[in-house]
């Protein structure tokens, strides 16, 4: 299933400032509005996000698919989630056919940017071409805790048909941790309560990072410490999807 993201607006803060800079640098002085501070803050931010797989700073996002996804095994307890029908006579399934892999639920969709702070909607093209509009636990769920977060069916129940295309599928959500890093977002619907600011290390890192380049002025240095001190608190998917 081609699936694709797209960024639909911009950080409105950043992570590390002109100011952190001037303290990290113990006492230079670097104007708030100085370019190349600029650059280096956003830049370092950026390469940092690059290497997690996380976003440091919340923004929103389109997450687009062709269709919703299919189940390759109707024959399967979970085949009627795709409106499959079991065979009378056969009796129950419990399980899945010979080789089938312990992997994410086939029917859930891994969201491709990370943390996820709230799901706003799902829009799909119906077989008539019309656009119609599925709400978070109203027609499907939002599991934000996940790594990375997903959006599943809800229980007893499984995805509209879609009418597959280019961006068939759409996912408005926004991701990215929270300015504050003692931030908690409170409980809602079916979540609970959750830390959502950022690692305060991660800061640390990336701030690092602009420092660095602020004194080089070479932005193609990086440190491999630094870059393995980032690397080591990437994202990590231990449920691959079947597509």
């Amino acid at each position: 299933m081609s699936r694709s993201i797209s960024e639909v607006s911009v950080p409105t803060t950043e992570l590390v400032t002109p100011a952190d800079l001037s303290t990290l640098l113990q006492g230079a002085i670097i104007d708030d509005n100085d370019p190349f501070a600029l650059l280096c803050c956003s830049g370092a931010r950026q390469m940092a996000e690059d290497l997690l797989g996380y976003y440091l700073t919340p923004r929103d996002f389109v997450q687009y698919a062709d269709r919703f996804p299919i189940f390759a095994y109707p024959s399967a307890a979970l085949g009627p989630l795709y409106g499959v029908q079991v065979p009378q006579g056969t009796g129950p399934i419990t399980s899945y056919p010979a080789g089938f892999a312990s992997v994410r639920n086939p029917f859930d969709i891994a969201l491709l940017a990370n943390p996820v702070q709230s799901v706003a909607k799902i829009t799909y093209k119906d077989l008539s071409g019309a656009t119609q509009e599925l709400d978070v636990d109203t027609d499907f769920t939002a599991d934000l805790s996940a790594k990375p977060a997903r959006v599943s069916p809800l229980p007893n129940a499984g995805w509209p048909v879609a009418l597959p295309g280019p961006q068939s599928v759409r996912i408005y959500f926004t991701a990215g941790f929270a300015a504050d890093p003692n931030a908690i977002q409170a409980a809602q619907g079916t979540h609970d309560a959750r830390v959502v600011g950022y690692p305060q290390k991660l800061k640390l890192l990336v701030l690092q990072l602009a420092g660095h380049w602020w004194i080089t002025r070479d932005i193609t240095d990086v440190p491999q410490g630094i870059t393995n001190a980032i690397i080591s608190c990437r994202l990590e998917d231990f449920n691959p999807s079947m597509e």
